[in-house]
């Protein structure tokens, strides 16, 4: 309890702070409804659900501008005040967009068709016409959702970082992630037990040549999630969180702590999230092996020669079949060509990015089609082929371009920018903290570019930011 006091005492909060954290929780309530009743939008009736929906939007924006009013205009402060009025600016533009989109456009999508005797989708229809609809509902929701998102960060960035000087709290943010991790996997193994067992069987049977009628994904692993992939990302934030405490106190089991949540990803069969993982545990260990070079030669040369030796096999086992097509290790490039097609492979993904560029080529480029929207002009290309509400852009860089256009892209890019210079500040200070949460960032970025999950990246630059600011305090 000591401790806690310690910390909550190093925050130096103050009474506004009160506003800041009534605008996030009503920003967690909105998103968490919104998402919940996003099918009962469509008609835009305002039912009790959209109601609720609206007065917590509208509580959030007006405790952000209680707080911001009190910070700036009572007590004066004089930091970031350029770089909140450039948030303030995206705000406005992109508001703009939201409300002057036409309620009523028809548009010609590329339609992927699974046709009822083809358990596979993989067959390509020809562009079909379609009426998008965007409702009052929806651009309230959109223009709440982006209003508490970029006051989130800013808050995030260039508030709350400056007021930590702990740096015990990433230690303890950390450990609190492990934690749900470790939750999510013992609520899966008592829903979904049987799915433990029957994709190994699935696997091997393929492997064998067996010819089964279901399919890969009747068998990953979900959670209470609606998809694998998040459940898949969280685990993946937990292998990067193990490195992140190992910094704080070297225990073995944060190593195996790992295995345990990298063999969890593998059920979900998340292809991104087991590739990224895979390259960020030898990046750190690799890492951790140079740094403890001189105080176990003999050890370390060994592993690194046996982790060479492993990519050199791998890169045999898996790129020699590609470059080769198959000529080389048929078999293996086989079943590696037949999974990557199984599921949510590059090709499909050509598709919704032609799409996605579709929306903003007639002139929409420069400032974006407006935030969320991409979610209702995608929605009829999945709900042909998949008869589910909505798509994402599967890329996160070009779901900012598409909705906000040059503007927010620029923004997005300088913000990553600014991270990554962070980053390269603090390696000094304190290279192990700043290399683990680096990897964080670096997977979320890498990430993006199949998926439109990049905001995960926020969990590991907050933490940069807290040990910048420590850095430039120690400084003064």
């Amino acid at each position: 309890m000591t401790k806690v006091k310690e910390f909550i005492s190093s925050l130096k909060l103050r009474w506004s702070d009160l506003f800041l954290l009534i605008a996030a929780g009503s920003f967690a309530f909105f998103v968490g409804l919104s998402q919940t009743y996003m099918g009962e939008m469509d008609p835009a009736k305002l039912n009790i659900p959209n109601w609720i929906v609206i007065v917590l939007g509208v509580l959030m924006c007006a405790s952000f501008g209680a707080y911001l009013y009190y910070e700036l205009g009572v007590r004066k402060e004089k930091f970031n005040r350029y770089i909140l009025m450039g948030v303030l600016s995206l705000i406005l533009i992109n508001t703009i967009v939201i409300m002057v989109q036409p309620e009523y456009s028809t548009q010609d999508v590329i339609v992927r068709y699974r046709p009822e005797d083809d358990p596979l989708p993989g067959v390509v229809g020809e562009p079909y016409s379609v009426l998008l609809y965007v409702s009052m509902i929806h651009r309230f929701f959109f223009m709440f959702e982006l209003i508490g998102t970029l006051l989130l960060i800013y808050s995030a960035f260039f508030v709350f970082s400056k007021r930590i000087t702990s740096l015990k709290f990433i230690e303890w943010l950390g450990y609190g992630i492990l934690l749900v991790g470790v939750f999510l996997a013992i609520y899966s193994y008592a829903t979904e037990a049987y799915k433990y067992i029957q994709l190994p069987k699935f696997l091997l049977d393929r492997i064998r040549g067996v010819e089964r009628s279901d399919l890969l994904y009747d068998y990953t692993v979900q959670s209470f999630f609606d998809h694998r992939n998040p459940l898949g990302m969280t685990y993946m934030l937990c292998i990067i969180f193990c490195f992140v405490v190992h910094t704080y106190r070297k225990y073995w089991w944060h190593y195996l702590a790992v295995v345990f949540f990298f063999i969890n990803l593998c059920f979900t069969f998340n292809k991104t999230g087991m590739i990224l993982s895979v390259l960020l545990i030898l990046i750190y260990w690799v890492y951790r092996l140079i740094m403890t070079f001189k105080e176990n030669k003999k050890r370390n040369t060994i592993v690194l020669c046996s982790i060479a030796l492993v990519v050199f096999l791998a890169v045999l086992l898996i790129g020699v079949p590609y470059v080769t097509k198959g000529k080389v290790f048929g078999k293996i490039y086989a079943v590696i060509n037949e999974f990557a097609y199984e599921g949510a492979s590059l090709k499909y993904r050509e598709y919704i990015w032609d799409n996605a560029y579709q929306q903003i080529r007639d002139g929409w480029w420069v400032i974006g089609r407006g935030f969320g929207i991409m979610n209702v002009f995608l929605k009829p290309m999945n709900k042909y082929s998949h008869q589910e509400a909505v798509i994402p852009t599967h890329s996160g860089y070009l779901n900012v371009l598409a909705e906000g256009g040059i503007i927010f892209f620029l923004a997005y890019i300088l913000l990553i920018g600014y991270v990554c210079y962070v980053a390269f500040k603090c390696f000094k200070k304190d290279k192990d903290l700043t290399i683990s949460i680096s990897l964080g960032v670096l997977a979320f970025l890498l990430y993006s570019f199949v998926e439109t999950n990049h905001y995960l990246m926020y969990l590991f630059a907050f933490p940069l930011m807290v040990l910048y600011n420590q850095k430039e305090k120690e400084a003064e």
